[in-house]
């Protein structure tokens, strides 16, 4: 089952945001070791990992994100997510 999130919709917890009529950008905590099922986000978004490190499903590819890696995603991508950096949490700016 794919799942939908809404515009500035992330999973994980959401420590600090800034909001305005043209540009939203968040900071997000992710607990390690989890497991993202396939989901798709209806707005694109451009990501940066802070820290820790993922692996990234889509369509049959897997990507390791590291930390300073920078990542756009168009509105409607499918991915999975696989959280495994032995570290408190994994920080994500969108």
């Amino acid at each position: 089952m794919i799942g939908n999130l809404k515009q500035g919709q992330y999973f994980g917890n959401e420590i600090a945001k800034k909001d305005d009529f043209h540009f939203f950008c968040n900071l997000t905590h992710y607990e390690s070791f989890q497991f993202i099922e396939n989901h798709y986000h209806e707005n694109g978004y451009l990501s940066l990992l802070v820290n820790g490190a993922y692996i990234e499903r889509n369509d049959g590819e897997e990507n390791k994100i590291g930390p300073g890696n920078v990542l756009f995603r168009a509105a409607g991508y499918c991915l999975q997510i696989i959280l495994f950096q032995n570290l408190p949490f994994v920080s994500i700016l969108n």
